[in-house]
């Protein structure tokens, strides 16, 4: 963890520019993804043990030891005498303080936005930090995985209703926020406006879905028992579906291109395209339109346009690299 934090955070350093330029490309997600978790999560993870210690000092009482493990840390001291509300606020500053970053990048990153790249770290920390104060953690505690003095088990405590009731609303009321959020339509539209992506309805996801599987499903059966065996390659494409079928026929590589642009505008269509190029090196390579079928057809129709597609490009010959 320690290794991956530091390659992390040398590889964000040496390529800051390139890392936070516009567009953002799905290399630049991966990594800006690795940052969140291998630099910023670890990072938060002191704030919280911070919070703790804070806490302590705020009854009185002294750190006896800190312990930062890059996944987990830890704040120890002398508990004789305190008393159930006491322990109780003191484990309650971590996960306040955690759930307070959370919040606040959610904030920047949805009120003050700027950058996409900026936009992407701040919102996807934010939900992966209130994600791990309020899910991964206290299902943590309640397996016994932080033993018995977790943060979690000690705000919920029953000697404690002061804290317990309290917390537990806001506990509640913060993740049935975040759920309803996410699956609101303006909010998903505008993480995406945020973030540099292209925003989907969910008939737009299941439209595209459906799309790609009769494309699929006509290419295969469009080639099966074919006079040569073809390749088959799904191209995901910014927006739109694509199929690609390759084979090799008397001299000449030759492809077909069968491409659905986005589904966003008024006019869905699937454009086949072709190509050949000359296995003998020298020659140029050929390639043109072939059809448009306007609509969206069912799995028979498109295969029988791809297999008269199939069988027209196969006739082509060298004359026509010549010209």
């Amino acid at each position: 963890m320690a290794l991956a934090s530091i390659a992390t955070l040398w590889d964000t350093v040496r390529h800051h520019e390139t890392l936070f330029a516009e567009p953002m490309t799905a290399d630049t997600r991966s990594r800006l993804l690795r940052l969140v978790i291998f630099a910023l999560l670890p990072a938060s993870i002191i704030l919280h043990e911070l919070g703790h210690a804070a806490a302590i000092r705020a009854v009185g009482r002294e750190v006896l030891d800190f312990g930062f493990y890059f996944i987990y840390g830890y704040v120890s001291y002398n508990g004789y005498g305190l008393t159930p509300y006491e322990q109780g606020f003191i484990a309650l500053a971590g996960p306040a303080v955690s759930v307070a970053i959370g919040l606040a990048a959610l904030t920047i990153g949805w009120f003050k936005p700027t950058r996409a790249p900026i936009n992407y770290v701040l919102l996807l920390f934010g939900a992966l930090e209130i994600a791990n104060a309020l899910i991964f953690y206290p299902v943590l505690d309640a397996l016994g995985g932080a033993g018995d003095g977790g943060d979690w088990r000690q705000i919920y405590r029953t000697e404690t209703p002061g804290i317990m009731i309290p917390v537990a609303i806001v506990h509640a009321t913060i993740l049935a926020g975040g759920l309803l959020a996410w699956r609101s339509e303006e909010v998903r539209r505008g993480y995406a406006e945020r973030t540099g992506q292209i925003y989907r309805t969910r008939e737009q996801i299941s439209r595209r879905s459906e799309l790609a599987r009769i494309m699929a499903s006509a290419a295969t059966q469009a080639t099966d028992r074919w006079q040569h065996p073809v390749e088959l390659v799904a191209d995901a494409q910014r927006g739109g579906i694509q199929m690609v079928l390759r084979w090799q026929s008397r001299g000449f590589n030759r492809a077909l291109l069968v491409h659905a642009p986005p589904l966003d505008g008024a006019d869905p269509h699937i454009e086949i395209h072709a190509a050949i190029r000359a296995l003998e090196p020298g020659l140029p390579p050929y390639e043109r339109p072939l059809n448009r079928v306007d609509g969206q057809p069912n799995v028979d129709e498109l295969a029988g346009y791809i297999r008269r597609a199939l069988d027209t490009v196969d006739g082509w010959d060298g004359a026509l690299t010549m010209n």
